[in-house]
């Protein structure tokens, strides 16, 4: 099966869009699931999945058979959804500022600001923080804590071993753990 699928990849870089469309038919229930985990929205949903597939249309010939195929894929899904909860967040955000303008609504005085939704700031943090951990990192961090896997579930879906997970999984929440009490958060 992994040959046959390599076949496919291997056409679809060189541009045969029938190959393409098999490999669409061979990922997509995989690839939605991983988006409606992270998304919680089946509606954005839609609008992510067909956007990584785009993504993967473009980017397909930068695939070098180094790795698992739904590795490389996988990636791309996750990095696609946090791109659109940053465009969704930065939209909502600028919405909401042109609405407080257009209705005129006075903010609450310096001296009297609110305090900021503090899950919220947490969320925003790791967001941005897990887009800085190195790729393999970024999987693995993912399949834990936006998929809900087990350390055994990932590493036989990487084909890694579970002590490179774990090790992986450490220094992902050492690092983020880390740069959050640099910036003033406390998890």
């Amino acid at each position: 099966m992994k040959e046959q699928l390599n076949q496919l990849i291997e056409r679809a870089q060189k541009g045969e869009t029938r190959a393409f469309n098999e490999i669409i038919k061979h990922y997509e229930d995989r690839v939605m699931s991983v988006i409606i985990g992270i998304t919680r929205d089946r509606v954005e949903a839609q609008d992510v999945f067909q956007e990584v597939f785009i993504k993967l249309f473009d980017k397909i010939g930068h695939f070098r058979f180094e790795s698992d195929f739904f590795t490389y894929l996988y990636r791309m899904t996750v990095n696609t959804c946090f791109n659109a909860h940053r465009r969704k967040k930065r939209h909502h955000n600028v919405f909401q500022d042109t609405s407080e303008e257009f209705w005129n609504v006075t903010a609450a005085p310096e001296d009297e600001e609110a305090p900021p939704d503090r899950d919220s700031e947490i969320a925003s943090a790791i967001l941005r923080l897990y887009t800085q951990l190195p790729p393999q990192q970024q999987t693995v961090f993912a399949l834990k804590y936006y998929e809900n896997k087990k350390v055994n579930e990932i590493s036989e879906l990487l084909g890694v071993g579970e002590g490179t997970i774990k090790r992986y999984l450490f220094r992902a929440r050492e690092t983020m753990q880390k740069a959050l009490i640099q910036e003033g958060i406390t998890p």
